[in-house]
């Protein structure tokens, strides 16, 4: 969010911009992104959210692999098998501190979760890269921010005017 609240005051101090038309646009994260920035900034003077998110990062999350194992047709037994699964891991990094220990405990939980994961989804991709792919997305400051992150806080906050735009059909943010 700091790069977007610098950009904003970039565009404030050039003289070609109407300092009382910024507003931002955010697609997807940068639909989160955009009321954090709105929340903290009143030079803003809209805000236009694309496939945001409304609730816990951990909850889109596991409303998106949720949707993916629906798409690909997975039985409901082995479809909550592998979400509890999931929830266990992602809940896991609220107490991540990049020890060894935690990332021995992460590549443990991913293979835990190899195993659990139904085969259509196995077969797309070896164990090794799964573990090693995951674990270097999942991993990262920014993600395990995501999971905590509750946009209504930012939105409460919000005084511009909001356009916030989903789709019915749309499984990621």
């Amino acid at each position: 969010a700091t790069d977007v609240a610098a950009a904003v005051e970039y565009l404030k101090a050039r003289e070609e911009v109407d300092k009382s038309a910024i507003g931002l646009i955010g697609h997807s994260e940068g639909g989160v992104i955009a009321p954090m920035v709105a929340s903290k900034n009143r030079d803003i003077k809209f805000i236009v959210l694309m496939a945001g998110m409304g609730e816990r990062g951990i909850e889109t999350i596991m409303k998106q692999n949720r949707m993916a194992l629906e798409l690909l047709n997975i039985e409901p037994e082995n479809s909550d098998q592998s979400l509890k699964a999931i929830r266990q891991m992602l809940e896991s990094l609220s107490e991540w501190k990049g020890t060894e220990a935690d990332r021995v405990t992460l590549r443990d939980r991913l293979s835990q979760l190899w195993e659990q994961y139904p085969i259509l989804v196995k077969m797309k991709l070896k164990k090794d890269a799964f573990i090693r792919d995951q674990f270097n997305a999942i991993a990262t400051p920014w993600y395990r921010q995501f999971l905590a992150l509750d946009p209504a806080e930012y939105l409460k906050k919000v005084k511009c005017p909001v356009l916030a735009i989903n789709g019915e059909k749309d499984t990621q943010v």
